[in-house]
């Protein structure tokens, strides 16, 4: 669940399991549309940082949508052993 990131200034919810349930799935848009969002909001609910952030040409980054007035990222992910660990940011 993405919400106030980039291109998602509303609450928008994403259901891998479905998605990945023949296999194979690609993630398609126009430019701006927010495909990279959803990778980097994934990025950043694992690892506390994205590559856009890590530019190394001292520019402040923001991640936030700029109409919005928070940003939430709700990250589910499921282990081998089917085990669900959610992370919220």
């Amino acid at each position: 669940t993405i919400e106030g990131l980039y291109s998602y200034q509303t609450r928008q919810t994403i259901n891998f399991e479905q998605l990945t349930e023949a296999g194979l799935f690609g993630i398609f848009g126009a430019v701006g549309s927010g495909k990279s969002s959803i990778l980097e909001a994934i990025s950043f609910a694992l690892y506390g940082e994205t590559e856009r952030m890590n530019k190394r040409d001292n520019r402040a980054y923001n991640m936030m949508n700029l109409k919005s007035s928070k940003s939430f990222i709700e990250f589910d992910f499921i282990n081998f052993e089917n085990r669900t660990f959610r992370k919220l940011v």
